[in-house]
C-alpha cells in the first residue's frame, strides 16, 4: 500500500475488510477491535515485511507444549516448555536454528549477529493450518507451522518448523550459489537447560551409548546418530532428537556441548572444514520429542517413543 493513501481511503479499505470477514479478525473477539486496530489492518498488508507488522516475539501454547519464536534471531525457536517445565532455554545468546562459521569471519546466522546478520527473505506462519499474516504475540492452538527463507552470504536456506502435541519437526534445505568454504555448519541447535544430568544415543550402526554431563565444556557423542536424548531427573522429562534425513554421502555428526551453568546444547554438525558444492540442495530433517519418564527406565521410554514416532511418520493417520 502506498504511503500517500489518504485517511478516507484507509478507513474505506478497513471497513471493506471487516465486511469481507478477514480471517485475521477470527483470531480475537469482536470487543477487542478499535478504529486504530482496523486502520492497522488496512495499512499493514502490502509492501511491509514481517519485521514491520509481526510482534517481536510470538509465544505459542499448544497444550502440553509451549514454544516461542524470536525475531532477533530471524524467527527461530527460542523456548521449549513441556508440561510446565522449561527444557529448552529462553535466554538470548543461547541460540536455536542454523548457523555457519566462515574462515576469518566467524559465526553468522540465527542470533549470531556479532559479525553479520542473516538476511531474512520472507517468513510465513500458519495456525491450525490457516495462514496468519498478522499473528498475535500470544497464540493458543493445536498446530503451528513456520516457514522462512533466508540468506547467509552465498548460502540460501529454507527452514520449516512444525510444532504440535509433544513434538517439533524441523527441516532445513541449504543451497550454495557458488562453491563456499566454511569452518562448520550447525543445524537444529537446541540449548537444553544445564539442570539436565544424563544423555543417551543410538549411533547409526545401532550401538547405544549413554553417560552423564560433568560441565567440563567437552563435546558428548561426537558421531552420527539415529537419535540422541537428554534427561532431567528433577522434572522426569526427556528431550529426544531423531534424525530423519541428511544428504547422502556427506559427513555429519551429533554433538552435545557440556557447558556448566549455561546449557547442554545439541548440534547437528556438518561441513567441518568443508566446501559446500554449488547449486545442490542439501536437506536436513529432525524430529524433537518431549517425554515424561522414570529415571530407571527413561532410555527404554525414549526407544519406544522413537519407534512409535517413526511409525507415525511412515504411516500417517488418514
Amino acid at each position: 500500500m502506498k504511503k500517500g493513501l489518504g485517511f478516507i481511503n484507509v478507513f474505506s479499505v478497513a471497513v471493506d475488510r471487516v465486511r469481507m470477514g478477514s480471517e485475521r479478525i477470527s483470531q480475537v473477539k469482536w470487543p477487542q477491535y478499535s478504529l486504530l486496530f482496523l486502520l492497522f489492518l488496512a495499512m499493514s498488508d502490502e509492501g511491509l515485511s514481517a519485521e514491520e507488522i509481526w510482534p517481536s516475539s510470538i509465544l505459542v501454547d499448544l497444550g502440553d507444549l509451549q514454544v516461542r519464536f524470536e525475531s532477533r534471531s530471524f524467527w527461530t525457536l527460542y523456548r521449549i516448555d513441556y508440561k510446565g517445565d522449561r527444557l529448552g532455554l529462553d535466554h538470548f545468546g543461547s541460540h536455536y536454528g542454523s548457523v555457519v562459521s566462515f574462515p576469518e569471519i566467524g559465526f553468522i546466522g540465527s542470533g549470531h549477529t556479532e559479525n553479520e546478520n542473516e538476511e531474512l527473505l520472507d517468513v510465513n506462519l500458519w495456525i491450525d493450518d490457516v495462514v496468519a499474516p498478522h499473528p498475535l504475540a500470544e497464540i493458543h492452538c493445536q498446530t503451528v507451522r513456520l516457514k522462512k527463507r533466508s540468506r547467509i552470504k552465498t548460502l540460501l536456506l529454507e527452514t520449516r518448523i512444525t510444532a504440535q502435541e509433544n513434538r517439533i519437526l524441523e527441516e532445513v534445505v541449504l543451497a550454495a550459489e557458488k562453491e563456499t568454504h566454511v569452518n562448520r555448519i550447525y543445524h537444529f541447535m537446541h540449548p537444553w537447560t544445564p539442570a539436565i544430568e544424563e544423555f543417551a544415543a543410538e549411533l547409526i550402526d545401532g550401538q547405544q551409548i549413554s553417560g552423564t554431563f560433568s560441565g567440563d565444556r567437552g563435546f558428548r557423542i561426537d558421531a552420527p546418530t539415529n537419535w540422541s536424548a537428554v534427561y532431567d531427573q528433577a522434572t522426569r522429562k526427556a528431550a529426544v532428537t531423531v534424525v530423519l534425513d541428511t544428504p547422502d554421502g556427506l559427513p555429519w555428526k551429533t554433538w552435545y556441548w557440556d557447558v556448566p551453568d549455561r546449557y547442554r546444547k545439541h548440534y547437528l554438525v556438518t561441513f567441518l572444514n568443508g566446501t559446500i558444492p554449488p547449486d545442490k540442495p542439501l536437506r536436513y530433517k529432525a524430529l524433537t520429542l518431549l517425554l515424561e519418564a522414570e529415571q530407571e527406565t527413561w532410555v527404554d521410554t525414549v526407544i519406544s517413543s522413537v519407534e512409535s514416532a517413526k511409525e507415525r511418520i511412515q504411516h500417517p493417520e488418514p
